[in-house]
């Protein structure tokens, strides 16, 4: 083989992976992809939904006894992977899927976190509505004005996620309302 063979071999295929990249980073994530970061996971689990809020992509799913919420990220191939902002794998939130019903009134919700040594990087507020009576979702921090969370609807349930930045992040209250009157609350 002639030198000039082997030099256009080698563009040849340099192109083919660049394009077969560039490929992988259009695509969106799908329920696979999720289901692929949780090949060791001990119990099988349900992806509920995969959505971009706020230009992140999350997905919800659970097992039979927790709510798992968890950002999606595109590595440099264009896989995507559970990631927790930090190039670490993982699952931001999780929260019982079997709360006090009377408390609770149709809501998993919890509330979780992200810190880097003692420095609190972000807080997250999140949950599924399975009450269809709940009209509204309000949110305040610290001495905030509660500000009305919004929903997603995916297959049939309500969704919502909150994620702040650093600030306060405690004390919080959520509060679910149907038709005017408090249903439910958690701080």
């Amino acid at each position: 083989m002639s030198k000039r063979t082997v030099i256009g071999t080698l563009v040849i295929m340099a192109f083919i992976g660049l394009y077969l990249v560039y490929q992988n980073h259009q695509q969106l994530p799908t329920e696979n992809d999720v289901l692929k970061q949780l090949g060791n996971w001990s119990k099988p689990v349900n992806i509920l939904t995969i959505e971009k809020i706020d230009g992140e992509w999350i997905t919800f799913f659970r097992d039979s006894e927790q709510l798992y919420v968890g950002f999606l990220k595109q590595n440099w191939l264009g896989q995507w992977n559970l990631n927790e902002s930090l190039d670490k794998g993982g699952v931001i939130g999780e929260t019982p899927i079997q709360p006090i019903p009377e408390e609770r009134a149709g809501i998993i919700w919890g509330v979780s976190g992200l810190s880097k040594g003692d420095d609190q990087l972000f807080r997250l507020y999140y949950g599924m509505i399975l009450n269809s009576e709940i009209d509204k979702i309000t949110l305040s921090v610290g001495n905030e004005i509660p500000k009305n969370v919004p929903m997603f609807k995916s297959e049939g349930k309500r969704f919502f996620l909150i994620k702040k930045e650093k600030k306060d992040t405690v004390p919080y209250k959520l509060r679910a309302y149907s038709k005017g009157e408090v249903i439910a609350h958690e701080s």
